[in-house]
């Protein structure tokens, strides 16, 4: 079975062509190529947990991810974020793209990005911080400190031209899915939609027709995909008995359990987990 260390591990530092530098809390990949390395070590279409923070530079092509519950699509030229702990899986990439690919597992003293993941296209200021971290990942000896600061300042760069936040005058509405949204993504069992309303600070009647009105999908379709992407995280990357997965999911039996993850995927846990060996 392979495991969140082995997935992340192959990720980040499996190479033969090119040199990848794992330094004391920076990990650095100059050159993915994804039609050489999804499937091979990045695993197209299987959601993970991520272990440590993320900043990938695509160089060309686009690459499609989804980071939690959310689609975010990264062209040639743009940079994204991706905080420690979200669950990532590629679903798309052009042919020939490319990407830099940088983890680290130390959190930005300047964070208070409250999301997982912002994107921002590249700027001489960023082309120069990122020649810069480079070429800190091969010296000696390695500073961690100036390194650290380095990448603190492309953090915040990244984080100032997030879109995200930027959220047109009036939309209350967006406002409140994205706050459903993440409410959903951090909460790994089953909830009834007034538990989220009741945290949300609105009327359960309310929030049921703000979400189905912002995304075409209702409360409990959110929390659907949110707890089958949770399952399957847990089938892929433990050894968590299905017993037990179904329990930590807050599923009150072990069959409705399995009846739920097969009507959303098309599998049973044991033949999904059977099939990622």
């Amino acid at each position: 079975m392979k495991t969140i260390q082995d997935i992340d591990s192959r990720l980040i530092a499996t190479d033969r062509h090119r040199q990848i530098c794992i330094r004391d809390g920076l990990i650095l990949n100059p050159l993915v190529r994804a039609d050489q390395e999804v499937g091979r070590t990045i695993f197209q279409g299987q959601p993970y947990r991520i272990c440590e923070h993320r900043i990938v530079h695509v160089i060309q092509g686009d690459i499609s991810l989804q980071i939690n519950l959310r689609e975010v699509n990264i062209k040639a030229g743009m940079l994204i974020y991706v905080k420690a702990g979200a669950i990532m899986e590629i679903t798309a990439f052009s042919p020939q793209a490319e990407a830099l690919l940088m983890g680290f597992t130390e959190t930005p003293p300047t964070s208070s990005f409250k999301g997982y993941v912002a994107s921002a296209s590249i700027t001489p200021q960023t082309q120069m911080l990122l020649s810069l971290i480079e070429s800190a990942a091969t010296e000696e000896p390695y500073r961690k400190e100036y390194t650290t600061h380095l990448v603190s300042a492309l953090y915040s760069f990244i984080v100032s031209g997030d879109d995200t936040h930027n959220l047109p005058t009036g939309s209350r509405k967006e406002e409140l899915f994205n706050r459903f949204l993440t409410l959903v993504e951090n909460t790994q069992q089953k909830q009834p939609i007034p538990y989220y309303a009741e945290k949300l600070h609105v009327a359960p009647h309310y929030l049921s027709r703000v979400v189905t009105e912002v995304s075409g999908a209702n409360v409990m379709e959110w929390v659907r995909r949110s707890l089958t992407l949770h399952a399957k995280v847990l089938l892929r990357s433990t050894d968590k008995s299905v017993l037990s997965i179904s329990e930590v999911l807050g599923f009150a039996t072990l069959p409705f359990f399995c009846r739920f993850f097969k009507q959303s995927t098309g599998f049973t846990p044991t033949e999904y987990r059977k099939a990622g060996e």
